[in-house]
Protein backbone atom coordinates (compact mmCIF):
# COMPACT_ATOMS: atom_id res chain seq x y z
CA UNK A 1 0.00 0.00 0.00
CA UNK A 2 1.33 3.48 -1.23
CA UNK A 3 1.35 5.65 2.02
CA UNK A 4 2.86 8.94 0.53
CA UNK A 5 -0.20 10.12 -0.28
CA UNK A 6 -1.33 9.80 3.66
CA UNK A 7 1.48 11.45 4.27
CA UNK A 8 1.30 14.60 2.20
CA UNK A 9 -2.53 14.52 3.04
CA UNK A 10 -1.19 15.44 6.83
CA UNK A 11 1.36 17.85 5.41
CA UNK A 12 -1.57 19.32 3.45
CA UNK A 13 -4.30 19.10 6.29
CA UNK A 14 -1.81 20.84 8.68
CA UNK A 15 -0.47 23.48 6.66
CA UNK A 16 -1.35 23.95 2.96
CA UNK A 17 1.75 26.56 2.19
CA UNK A 18 4.20 23.32 3.42
CA UNK A 19 2.27 21.17 1.38
CA UNK A 20 2.78 23.64 -1.81
CA UNK A 21 6.59 24.56 -0.76
CA UNK A 22 6.83 19.92 -0.53
CA UNK A 23 5.23 20.21 -4.17
CA UNK A 24 7.94 22.89 -5.69
CA UNK A 25 11.02 21.44 -4.08
CA UNK A 26 10.16 18.02 -5.19
CA UNK A 27 9.33 19.30 -9.16
CA UNK A 28 12.79 21.31 -8.93
CA UNK A 29 14.82 18.03 -7.55
CA UNK A 30 13.41 16.05 -10.02
CA UNK A 31 15.02 18.31 -12.67
CA UNK A 32 18.26 18.34 -10.98
CA UNK A 33 18.11 14.32 -10.31
CA UNK A 34 17.32 14.28 -13.96
CA UNK A 35 20.62 16.48 -15.05
CA UNK A 36 22.74 13.80 -12.87
CA UNK A 37 21.19 10.92 -14.75
CA UNK A 38 19.60 9.52 -12.02
CA UNK A 39 18.08 6.55 -12.50
CA UNK A 40 14.05 6.32 -12.57
CA UNK A 41 13.39 4.30 -9.97
CA UNK A 42 16.42 6.73 -8.62
CA UNK A 43 14.05 9.37 -9.72
CA UNK A 44 11.22 8.17 -7.74
CA UNK A 45 12.85 7.54 -4.41
CA UNK A 46 14.18 11.44 -4.75
CA UNK A 47 10.61 12.38 -5.60
CA UNK A 48 9.34 10.73 -2.39
CA UNK A 49 11.95 11.79 -0.32
CA UNK A 50 11.78 15.36 -1.74
CA UNK A 51 7.71 15.83 -1.21
CA UNK A 52 8.15 14.70 2.39
CA UNK A 53 10.47 16.41 3.31
CA UNK A 54 9.21 18.74 5.54
CA UNK A 55 6.60 16.25 7.05
CA UNK A 56 7.53 16.73 10.25
CA UNK A 57 6.75 20.10 10.18
CA UNK A 58 3.03 18.85 11.62
CA UNK A 59 4.80 18.32 14.99
CA UNK A 60 6.02 22.21 15.34
CA UNK A 61 3.57 24.85 16.67
CA UNK A 62 2.33 27.10 13.96
CA UNK A 63 3.03 30.15 16.06
CA UNK A 64 6.60 29.09 15.96
CA UNK A 65 6.39 28.34 11.86
CA UNK A 66 4.96 31.62 11.11
CA UNK A 67 6.24 33.96 13.55
CA UNK A 68 7.43 37.10 12.07
CA UNK A 69 10.71 38.18 12.45
CA UNK A 70 13.80 36.40 14.09
CA UNK A 71 13.33 33.20 16.37
CA UNK A 72 14.62 32.90 19.38
CA UNK A 73 17.29 30.02 20.35
CA UNK A 74 14.53 27.81 21.46
CA UNK A 75 12.41 28.41 18.38
CA UNK A 76 15.41 28.07 16.24
CA UNK A 77 15.99 24.44 17.96
CA UNK A 78 12.14 23.57 17.66
CA UNK A 79 12.68 23.96 14.19
CA UNK A 80 15.31 22.28 13.75
CA UNK A 81 13.88 19.09 14.95
CA UNK A 82 11.71 18.83 12.28
CA UNK A 83 14.00 16.64 9.96
CA UNK A 84 14.22 14.10 13.26
CA UNK A 85 10.08 14.40 13.61
CA UNK A 86 9.35 13.53 10.00
CA UNK A 87 12.13 10.46 10.27
CA UNK A 88 10.11 9.51 13.77
CA UNK A 89 6.76 10.00 11.68
CA UNK A 90 7.88 7.68 8.90
CA UNK A 91 9.32 4.79 10.84
CA UNK A 92 6.41 2.72 11.37
CA UNK A 93 6.30 2.62 7.70
CA UNK A 94 8.93 0.45 4.90
CA UNK A 95 10.47 3.42 3.36
CA UNK A 96 14.06 2.99 1.89
CA UNK A 97 16.58 3.75 4.07
CA UNK A 98 17.97 6.29 1.55
CA UNK A 99 14.28 8.57 1.48
CA UNK A 100 14.76 7.92 5.18
CA UNK A 101 18.11 9.07 5.29
CA UNK A 102 17.48 11.91 3.14
CA UNK A 103 14.77 13.72 4.71
CA UNK A 104 16.62 13.08 7.97
CA UNK A 105 19.88 15.07 6.30
CA UNK A 106 17.99 17.54 3.64
CA UNK A 107 19.49 20.31 6.12
CA UNK A 108 23.27 18.65 6.30
CA UNK A 109 26.18 21.52 4.91
CA UNK A 110 28.61 20.12 2.22
CA UNK A 111 31.22 21.96 4.75
CA UNK A 112 30.03 19.87 8.23
CA UNK A 113 28.35 22.96 9.52
CA UNK A 114 24.28 21.94 8.74
CA UNK A 115 22.08 19.90 11.01
CA UNK A 116 21.16 17.58 12.94
CA UNK A 117 24.38 15.23 12.46
CA UNK A 118 26.82 17.71 11.29
CA UNK A 119 27.79 15.53 8.52
CA UNK A 120 29.75 16.81 5.33
CA UNK A 121 30.33 16.27 1.52
CA UNK A 122 30.11 12.86 0.19
CA UNK A 123 28.87 11.93 3.37
CA UNK A 124 25.35 13.48 2.84
CA UNK A 125 23.71 10.89 0.45
CA UNK A 126 22.79 12.36 -3.02
CA UNK A 127 19.17 13.03 -2.70
CA UNK A 128 19.33 14.96 0.27
CA UNK A 129 22.43 17.37 -1.10
CA UNK A 130 19.62 17.67 -4.16
CA UNK A 131 16.71 18.56 -1.86
CA UNK A 132 18.96 20.92 0.02
CA UNK A 133 19.67 23.20 -3.76
CA UNK A 134 15.37 22.54 -4.37
CA UNK A 135 14.35 23.46 -0.49
CA UNK A 136 16.74 26.51 -0.52
CA UNK A 137 15.70 28.08 -3.88
CA UNK A 138 11.84 27.53 -3.23
CA UNK A 139 12.32 28.73 0.57
CA UNK A 140 14.20 32.41 -0.84
CA UNK A 141 11.56 32.85 -3.78
CA UNK A 142 8.27 32.21 -2.43
CA UNK A 143 7.07 34.65 0.31
CA UNK A 144 7.67 33.79 3.80
CA UNK A 145 6.92 35.50 7.19
CA UNK A 146 10.57 36.29 8.60
CA UNK A 147 11.42 38.50 5.95
CA UNK A 148 10.18 41.58 3.39
CA UNK A 149 11.04 40.81 0.18
CA UNK A 150 11.38 37.40 -2.25
CA UNK A 151 14.90 36.85 -4.13
CA UNK A 152 14.04 36.33 -7.71
CA UNK A 153 14.83 33.15 -9.64
CA UNK A 154 18.04 34.44 -10.54
CA UNK A 155 18.85 36.36 -7.24
CA UNK A 156 17.94 32.75 -6.03
CA UNK A 157 20.54 30.42 -8.03
CA UNK A 158 23.22 33.20 -7.56
CA UNK A 159 22.88 32.88 -3.56
CA UNK A 160 23.27 29.14 -4.31
CA UNK A 161 26.28 29.40 -6.66
CA UNK A 162 27.87 31.27 -3.65
CA UNK A 163 27.01 28.91 -1.39
CA UNK A 164 28.67 26.51 -3.41
CA UNK A 165 31.44 24.15 -1.14
CA UNK A 166 30.09 25.65 1.88
CA UNK A 167 26.38 24.83 2.12
CA UNK A 168 25.71 23.17 -1.38
CA UNK A 169 27.52 20.38 -3.02
CA UNK A 170 29.47 22.37 -6.03
CA UNK A 171 29.17 19.93 -8.31
CA UNK A 172 25.24 20.09 -8.02
CA UNK A 173 25.12 23.74 -7.76
CA UNK A 174 26.67 24.05 -11.35
CA UNK A 175 23.87 21.97 -12.55
CA UNK A 176 21.39 25.17 -12.10
CA UNK A 177 23.26 27.11 -14.92
CA UNK A 178 21.56 23.92 -17.01
CA UNK A 179 18.16 24.14 -15.71
CA UNK A 180 15.24 25.98 -16.78
CA UNK A 181 14.62 28.15 -13.50
CA UNK A 182 11.70 30.37 -15.26
CA UNK A 183 9.65 26.63 -15.60
CA UNK A 184 9.98 26.31 -11.73
CA UNK A 185 6.90 26.46 -9.64
CA UNK A 186 8.07 29.70 -8.11
CA UNK A 187 5.28 32.30 -6.78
Amino acid sequence: MDRVPHYLRMIRDYDYATYLHCTRVAEFAYQIGQKVSLSSMELNQLVIAARLHDLGKINIDKNILYKPGKLNNDEWKEICRHSEYGVRILSSDQFESKVIESIHSHHEYYNGKGYPKGIKSESINIYARIISIADAFDAMTTNRTYRSRNLTPNQATQEILRCSGTQFDPNLTKILTSIDINRLFVE
